[in-house]
């Protein structure tokens, strides 16, 4: 009869203890390691914009030189006047103010039964020119139903100086079912700042 017999096995081998002073020293050192490659790195985002000791100029861009860059923009509020024709004729007054978002708002020189509000969006298209969709809603004379809605189409140039705009603007409306009701006029447009004094 065969008898197994058990390999003895190899005794468990451990790492060897390290001291505790050997291990304060190890992580003080890592300490020590990180703290100055955070000054470095620190170091490196002071010196941006910095050759040696010479001061270094930024570019600028294009789309930075305007005129008068601060009051150029169509952000802001207007007082404007529409007119068909020979100009003379008035279709419209109004305050609009235009938002940075590239949202405008309008309140009309017309009673608030007939629909005086309305709002738009707009993009710019060229240095000083901006292209405007705008939607609002007409109500009966008496104010209590909505009848339909328009839109108001434009295209205006912002002088360089910033205090004035013209453009041109198509006007249409249109039935309760968002159909083209026949009815379209077009124009000029003549804005002028309003500031505080």
């Amino acid at each position: 009869m065969t008898q197994l017999t058990k390999k003895p096995t190899a005794p468990f081998l451990r790492a060897p203890k390290i001291p505790f002073s050997n291990r304060m020293f190890h992580g003080m050192l890592l300490g020590l390691t990180m703290l100055c490659l955070l000054f470095a790195s620190a170091s490196a985002k002071a010196a941006c914009g910095m050759m040696g000791n010479k001061s270094f100029n930024p570019t600028k861009f294009p789309y930075r030189v305007q005129t008068d860059p601060a009051n150029a923009s169509i952000v802001g509020m207007w007082e404007v006047t529409y007119t068909v024709g020979d100009t003379t004729t008035i279709f419209n007054q109004t305050l609009d103010q235009w938002h940075g978002d590239g949202t405008e708002f309008e309140n009309a020189d017309l009673s608030p039964l007939g629909g005086n509000i309305c709002m738009g969006v707009w993009k710019q298209i060229g240095a000083y020119t901006v292209r405007l969709h705008h939607i609002g809603l007409m109500f009966s004379a008496d104010g209590l139903d909505a009848v339909g809605s328009f839109t108001l189409d434009e295209t205006n140039t912002v002088a360089h100086n910033g205090k004035t705009y013209n453009g041109s603007f198509t006007f249409k409306t249109y039935d309760t079912y968002g159909n083209y009701s026949g009815t379209t006029v077009t124009g000029k447009i003549a804005a002028t700042r309003v500031t505080v004094q």
